[in-house]
């Protein structure tokens, strides 16, 4: 990736907020397998469907859960 793709969140300082902001700012859709339902309140673009697509890797193969 080149560098300007890449952002790096400061030690201790906890990434999802700075996730769940770039994807909002970048009109992007985060795969993970987090609900951040901790950070709901700040961020409702969680609630959005398919905002958040549950996925991963399994046996080296990428899997993703979409409709």
């Amino acid at each position: 990736l080149p560098e300007s793709h890449v952002m790096v969140v400061p030690k201790g300082t906890p990434a999802d907020p700075y996730i769940l902001a770039a994807a909002r700012d970048l009109g992007a859709r985060i795969v993970t397998n987090d609900r951040y339902r901790d950070w709901e309140k700040k961020h409702s673009e969680i609630r959005i469907p398919g905002f958040l697509i549950k996925g991963g890797y399994r046996s080296g193969k990428l899997w993703l859960d979409v409709d």
